[in-house]
């Protein structure tokens, strides 16, 4: 297997979601799908045994749980969460350290690129965050607060919604990172908001940065380093 295949787990309570979708990545040379769950509470012991690189949770109707996305990233994996359109628990998802939430009316190219991303350490979300997301994050979508940055203040803000950590920006614009950390707390001080998935929130919602077709991305959530 190459060192470019993405080692998938796929979990659901349906059988033939777990197996279409497994047939599907097995095609391609991207992905190897290296074992099933038929619930949340099984994906999260073979993610243990089999150290796949993304976990693949289908929620169906239900709410996301938080306690098996946390076990699942503690496991070593990255959690990419299909739920219902109705389902509302993509913050919640996103604080217990998933790393996508996309919803089951999502189409194949779509997933696939999903879980790409998620592999290579971004966030993403389905492409229109809906308001209650926003709001759950800290974002007041009336507001137009970035009137007050600099411009390069907004250049950084482009960057994190981007998904660039402070190292990567730093190396674009070719400044120091504790200069670009310096920025990202200016920033967040004037926009009144407390962390990277607020600031790509408010980008997005407010077109600084031009999304990914159909994937709304956002930095990684860093609890480990708290990366500000």
């Amino acid at each position: 297997m190459s060192s470019d295949t993405t080692r998938v787990l796929v979990a659901s309570t349906k059988a033939l979601f777990r197996d279409c979708l497994s047939n599907v990545l097995d095609r391609r040379r991207e992905f190897k799908v290296i074992g099933q769950a038929g619930d949340a509470t099984q994906a999260v012991i073979r993610a243990k045994a089999l150290r796949p690189d993304v976990a693949v949770l289908e929620s169906g109707a239900r709410e996301p749980d938080p306690d098996a996305v946390r076990q699942l990233t503690d496991a070593g994996c990255s959690v990419l969460v299909i739920a219902s359109p109705r389902a509302d628990g993509a913050s919640r998802v996103l604080q217990a350290g998933g790393r996508g939430y996309l919803s089951s009316d999502c189409d194949l190219q779509e997933l696939e690129r999903a879980i790409q991303r998620v592999h290579a350490g971004d966030v993403v979300v389905a492409a229109r965050p809906p308001r209650h997301f926003l709001e759950e994050v800290g974002h007041e979508p009336a507001a137009e607060r970035h009137t007050s940055l600099t411009p390069r203040e907004l250049e950084v803000l482009r960057h994190v919604a981007m998904g660039r950590t402070n190292a990567e920006i730093a190396d674009d614009l070719c400044i120091t990172e504790p200069t670009t950390k310096g920025h990202i707390a200016k920033i967040l001080s004037k926009l009144g908001l407390n962390n990277r998935t607020q600031l790509a929130a408010y980008a997005i919602s407010h077109d600084l940065v031009e999304p990914t077709p159909k994937v709304w991305r956002e930095p990684v959530l860093a609890p480990r380093s708290a990366e500000r």
